[in-house]
């Protein structure tokens, strides 16, 4: 691989945001690739924005992890297709954010509410 290679950020963007569903999921990348009929190298691939996904793809990969194809884009910033803007990262490429949300999402629905309206209480939200 060229050295001075530099991914395209929407395709970073929509990488990250693909890893990131897919940890939330607690979905390998073998059970991702072999989801969307790619090895889990490719999955690697796109996950680090190395490899474009097509629409085809990102389309059975919306399907797999159970997002609108949107969600790939969300909150990206509209500049970042002229390469002026870096995405932001968004809170769920943290680690303890997506336990936090994998582990509510284990919860019978009464309790992930009470557990919601918390938080939002404590962040000063609205319950």
């Amino acid at each position: 691989m060229n050295p001075d290679f530099q991914p395209n950020p929407i395709d970073s963007y929509v990488g990250d945001r693909l890893r990131c569903r897919r940890e939330v999921l607690n979905i390998t990348q073998q059970q991702l690739a072999t989801a969307i009929n790619v090895s889990f190298q490719q999955v690697q691939k796109y996950e680090r924005g190395l490899n474009r996904m097509s629409a085809s793809r990102l389309y059975m990969a919306a399907c797999a992890l159970r997002v609108p194809v949107g969600y790939f884009f969300e909150d990206m910033d509209p500049g970042v297709y002229r390469g002026q803007v870096i995405p932001a990262k968004d809170p769920m490429h943290r680690t303890e954010n997506m336990v936090l949300v994998r582990d509510i999402d284990r919860l019978p629905t009464a309790q992930a509410d009470a557990v919601r309206n918390l938080i939002s209480t404590m962040a000063g939200g609205r319950a």
